[in-house]
């Protein structure tokens, strides 16, 4: 190596060390000022307010993505939405509530009123007070963890210049932290609180579901406005202990499918289901033995208004002695009489709606031990989409609600109904697929409930139980909706609320998703049912 090469590759080397150097303190720099700020927001990001009807304490903290949460703890209830997407969760917490003020808020007349209106002029100004505080106290924080981490390296590198470069460094990081957040918290989406996810244990959450689902209703049509949801949050946090008034919906019902011989969720389902309709679209045993047959008395004891139709997994003799247990068993031609016999009419009347249900293609004749097939293959599954499309399409009168036990015969006829030309709206009630999801087209709408018996007794401890609550109109248009997740030996859970749009003829949303309109299909040419179930198996 000559002496050129010599004095290069040393200052090669102070170069990239130098860089290294650099990169670290930049880079620690960044780390105390993210830091800094999370810890101030921890340590101090709170601040308390008094409404008229009580008082809130709100907290901003770091989070990994955008959520508004408000929590109850006199009743252990939590509504959360996701209006923002800034990596923030902006916390409401009720500390107390002053109750002659909410039963005022609650009473009718111009006093009322004003209860309500006071309180609700008081929110908007306090959350956007504990928003500026927050982001105050999170600059500072940042501020002085920037500082912090140029001492330190003042220290580790012998250059006391560090600590004056902390402090423009700090101001920077800070404002690349504060400015995007509060950009993004001041361009909040109100129609998210349209779609809340409500969490509760045991009793609590049916009783929320309930009383959430009331303000819902009694406020003018589900409007998508700040007003509406901002009344409903003020009358949320204002009442914890008043009896709870049926919701004002014209019908309300339950559906849920795939008990598969476990009765352990049933008690918890029960107290949401109390009092209302409930639809169960197949799937009540595993192996379709005699042996499972005691499940049908568990159903049966749900309620007095109980309509089923059958799934893959059962057989006819479990299905009659669902009907000698009281439970409406619906029929491709009929409904089954207490004696298991058929009584001929495939359309009923229940809870004043018209009702029909298609017996599963693959309910087997006799309790036999695991002899049936399980699943519709190739042909077979194409010709049941059009057998079910001809068996709908020849029913009078017209049901507007129907069951399908399989998710994909399912889909099928909701295609199928879409391109008949001046439909009416149809609920298409189906499970088969453990999936919680709906999907509506035009003026129809499909709701798969899930799983209720937690995926069968083999899946206890791992899977939640799943079940829809909901909500039409006088035209059996959908309103409003439930979709519950409930664990089957506590019976605590979520729920989350979706609320329809009659101007948004498509929608679908699963349980972990956020509902939102798919971009147009391609139609479907030739026969609707038959490829609609091939995109479906």
């Amino acid at each position: 190596m000559g002496p050129v090469a010599e004095t290069v590759a040393p200052a090669r080397w102070r170069g990239t060390r130098w860089l290294i150097s650099w990169l670290v303190i930049v880079a620690a720099l960044i780390a105390g000022t993210v830091g800094g700020a999370t810890l101030a927001l921890r340590a101090f990001g709170g601040s308390t307010a008094h409404l008229a009807l009580g008082t809130v304490t709100i907290k901003v903290e770091a989070s990994r993505s955008g959520r508004a949460e408000l929590y109850m703890p006199l009743v252990d209830w939590e509504v959360v939405a996701r209006p923002y997407r800034a990596p923030v969760t902006i916390r409401a917490e009720v500390t107390a509530v002053d109750r002659e003020q909410a039963l005022a808020a609650l009473r009718s007349g111009a006093d009322a009123t004003r209860k309500v209106e006071q309180a609700r002029a008081q929110v908007p100004p306090m959350v956007r007070g504990a928003v500026r505080h927050a982001l105050l106290v999170a600059a500072l924080g940042g501020l002085a963890g920037a500082l912090l981490a140029g001492c330190v390296l003042s220290v580790a590198f012998g250059r006391r210049r560090l600590v004056l470069l902390s402090v423009p460094a700090g101001l920077v990081a800070s404002a690349a932290l504060v400015v995007p957040v509060g950009w993004s918290l001041a361009h909040v989406d109100y129609r998210a609180f349209e779609h809340p996810t409500f969490h509760a244990h045991g009793n609590e959450l049916p009783r929320l579901l309930a009383f959430s689902a009331q303000l819902t209703d009694a406020s003018k049509g589900y409007t998508a406005s700040y007003d509406t949801a901002l009344t409903g949050l003020v009358n949320l946090v204002s009442v914890v202990s008043e009896p709870i008034t049926p919701p004002t919906a014209v019908h309300e019902f339950v559906v849920g499918s795939d008990i598969h011989s476990n009765s352990l969720p049933l008690r918890a389902f029960g107290r949401y289901a109390k009092g209302k309709p409930i639809f169960l679209v197949g799937d009540f045993s595993q192996l379709g033995t005699a042996y499972e047959a005691p499940i049908a008395d568990d159903v049966a004891a749900l309620g007095p208004t109980i309509v089923a139709v059958s799934g893959n997994h059962d057989t006819l003799p479990l299905m009659q002695r669902l009907a000698e247990r009281g439970v409406l068993v619906l029929r491709n031609d009929g409904t089954l009489d207490r004696s298991g016999r058929l009584v001929p009419g495939p359309v009923v009347t229940v809870a004043g709606m018209t009702v029909a249900g298609y017996s599963d293609p693959l309910e087997s004749p006799t309790a036999t031990f695991g002899v049936h097939p399980l699943e519709l293959q190739g042909d077979g599954f194409t010709s049941a989409g059009q057998r079910l499309a001809e068996w709908f399409d020849a029913l009078r009168p017209r049901p507007r609600i129907v069951l399908v036990h399989q998710h994909g015969l399912a889909h099928a006829l909701l295609d199928h109904v879409a391109t008949q030309a001046g439909q009416t709206s149809v609920v298409i009630l189906t499970g088969h697929d453990h999936l919680q999801h709906m999907e509506r087209v035009g003026k129809s709408l499909l709701v798969d409930g899930g799983t209720l018996g937690a995926g069968g007794l083999f899946s206890v401890g791992e899977a939640s139980a799943g079940f829809i609550d909901l909500r039409l109109d006088a035209s059996f248009a959908p309103v409003s909706s439930d979709m519950v997740q409930i664990e089957p030996v506590s019976g605590d859970g979520s729920a989350r609320r979706v609320v329809f749009d009659p101007r948004d003829p498509r929608l679908r949303v699963r349980w972990d998703s956020v509902p939102a309109a798919p971009a147009p299909e391609t139609p479907v040419e030739g026969d609707a049912a038959a490829g609609a179930v091939e995109r479906f198996r």
